[in-house]
């Protein structure tokens, strides 16, 4: 009776684990996830059947992102990749793994797991998963400017083919290293390709990631066409005819989305190089609608107004485009100097990301960082994909502790994990906000150099004309005609110190030179 009793209380630990491993995936069939989720843990640490506790950490990570709980499931899912391909459920929990890192926009944590663990079990993957595995790696590689390997992951045959989901992504990028290798013309081509795959994205309802790649890709071609219509010279034909398709495709940035001030403010320099001063100051002042002004940071917008006139030779009004640049810029190359040099020794790189926050919730008047500054770096699309994922973290660690099962070890374990993970990223992020900053300043004081070099050009020439007994202050220009009106489609209201929202990006001066030959 001894040795039998011996036998069954061997048998126990392996019965009990698997007792409560199919108490768990019952749970879990019947969408009780969080009781999986504590039942699985059980699993998890007491087991001691290898494959019940390869199941228990697989369906875990499973339970835990059907309750959004993408960080908790990140963490056992790369465990499992960790292991390598001998675990059964390597090849399924690439794709979950993914999924959390779509959720949680991360850009780090899933694209180095899967560019360390690339392999030739990763063949077994669906085409759809591979694709945006050759995606990720390829972003990796761009980032530590390997560009040549990056490519290879791009490739339409051997990378991501046409069609994909990741196609408009991969082309657009395979566009941007050409721009890095100075090759305008296959940039040209990839982002019609990129531009193509976006489109047909849109039609199919794919909109959430291929809009903003839309958006890019349209960006992309347009300025690839504004390089080369400069190259060329807009008196040209070619030239003239790129820098014509690349206003047409700055038009073709969606209305009201993150980029469309930057498709505005860069087609009034396009404008500009075609001669066409009137559009080009119809830009600038879409840009100080209370829609732009009071979100973005638009100081070269000023040096566009300012070199518009000084071409038709109105120096009066160059130097009331001065008066305003000093007086919305004036004060911001000092103010941000002194905050980028005021940060507390004893205070970690954190400190300028909490500075950031701050100036951007609080009051402008007493803002560390001039608020349109802020919103700008804030706007950044690299500083919002790491925001996204830090906040994610804060509103999954509420989760954790609002659930009773999870109370104990397992909430322990997981929230020790996101600490470590927001210790980590927390400080990068800082950095990264500092040198959005310092670009900022380097931007705002070279506009304010190009402003100075306008002011010192208009003095010589007030000069000038002052020598001929010419006037250089105007009391009352005449009126002139209004602007064209290009179709039936487009209506003239004159401008009366009002904003309509559905006529920014329309407006255009009637402007005459008043140079003499």
């Amino acid at each position: 009776m001894k040795k039998l009793c011996f036998i069954f209380m061997l048998s126990m630990p392996f019965s009990a684990s698997a007792q409560d491993l199919d108490r768990a995936i019952e749970d879990f069939n019947n969408g009780a996830y969080h009781e999986a989720i504590a039942g699985f843990y059980e699993v998890l640490k007491y087991g001691e059947n290898r494959g019940d506790v390869n199941d228990a950490r697989y369906y875990m990570a499973r339970a835990m992102l059907n309750k959004n709980l993408n960080f908790s499931a990140l963490a056992f899912l790369r465990e499992i990749i960790l292991d390598g391909p001998r675990n059964r459920h390597y090849v399924s929990a690439i794709g979950y793994l993914l999924e959390a890192g779509d959720r949680l926009r991360d850009d780090y944590n899933v694209p180095n797991v899967i560019n360390r663990e690339y392999g030739d079990a990763f063949r077994d993957l669906k085409d759809v998963v591979l694709d945006r595995v050759n995606m990720l790696i390829a972003q990796v590689l761009y980032r530590q400017d390997k560009l040549d390997d990056a490519l290879g992951f791009l490739d339409a045959e051997a990378g991501v083919p046409p069609g994909s989901s990741e196609a408009p992504a991969a082309r657009y990028l395979g566009g941007l290293i050409a721009i890095r290798n100075n090759d305008l013309e296959s940039a040209l081509s990839l982002f019609q390709d990129a531009l193509k795959e976006a489109s047909a994205a849109r039609k199919a309802g794919r909109t959430e990631y291929s809009d903003r790649v839309y958006r890019q890709t349209v960006l992309g071609i347009a300025r690839v066409y504004y390089e080369l219509g400069s190259r060329l010279g807009a008196e040209t034909p070619e030239g003239s005819k790129a820098l014509r398709q690349s206003a047409l495709h700055f038009r073709m940035v969606p209305r009201f989305t993150s980029d469309w001030g930057d498709a505005i403010f860069e087609r009034g320099w396009v404008h500009f190089q075609l001669s066409e001063y009137g559009k080009s100051l119809g830009s600038v002042h879409s840009l100080s609608a209370p829609f732009f002004s009071e979100n973005a940071q638009h100081a070269e917008a000023h040096v566009l107004k300012m070199t518009n006139y000084f071409y038709n030779c109105q120096w009066d009004r160059v130097r009331r485009s001065l008066g305003e640049f000093q007086g919305s810029f004036g004060q911001t190359v000092p103010k941000l100097e002194a905050f980028l040099g005021s940060k507390p020794q004893e205070a970690g790189d954190i400190w300028w990301y909490e500075q950031l926050r701050e100036s951007i919730e609080g009051d402008a008047s007493s803002a560390a960082i001039p608020q349109v500054i802020a919103r700008t770096v804030a706007a950044n699309n690299r500083y919002a994909r790491l925001s996204f994922f830090l906040t994610a973290l804060g509103k999954e660690a509420e989760a954790l502790r609002a659930v009773d099962l999870f109370k104990g070890e397992l909430a322990g374990e997981l929230l020790t994990a996101m600490d470590e993970a927001k210790g980590a990223l927390e400080p990068f992020m800082g950095r990264l906000v500092r040198n959005k900053l310092r670009r900022q300043l380097v931007i705002v004081q070279n506009m304010s150099s190009q402003a100075d070099i306008i002011e010192i050009q208009t003095g010589l020439e007030e000069a000038n004309w002052l020598d001929q007994q010419r006037e250089i202050e105007f009391a009352k220009r005449k009126r002139l005609p209004r602007p064209f009106v290009p179709s039936d489609k487009f209506q003239y209201w004159p401008f009366h110190g009002e904003y309509w929202l559905d006529e920014l990006g329309f407006y255009e001066y009637a402007i005459k030179s008043e140079c003499v030959e």
